[in-house]
């Protein structure tokens, strides 16, 4: 499957719902909507568990810790902080963007 970044610069299959799923989270996100964005993207996060990965599996864990950071969870940062080894491990520049600007923008 191809993001929906990549299938708009011509990629031939559309984005699976779990990663519009994952998108419409982080959309959701930005625009303050917690509530709604948590339950866009925990469907798509926990099908990723199952199948043991896929496409946009790291940046759905990305934004669930994002959005516990968000609510000042105690173990946000930390998982944050792992997501982001492995995000820069596996080249994944959205969750590496994502969990770089929520570390910055949370408390140290």
């Amino acid at each position: 499957d191809c993001d929906a970044f990549t299938w708009s610069f011509g990629c031939t299959s559309r984005p699976s719902s779990r990663t519009a799923g994952v998108r419409l989270g982080w959309a959701l996100r930005t625009l303050g909507e917690p509530g709604p964005a948590r339950a866009a993207v925990e469907p798509a996060h926990d099908w990723y568990r199952a199948a043991g990965g896929g496409d946009a599996a790291l940046f759905a864990s990305c934004l669930l810790a994002a959005l516990d950071a968000d609510a000042d969870e105690p173990l946000a940062g930390q998982r944050l902080e792992e997501i982001l080894i492995a995000a820069r491990r596996a080249g994944d520049g959205q969750a590496e963007a994502l969990a770089l600007e929520t570390l910055a923008r949370s408390p140290a």
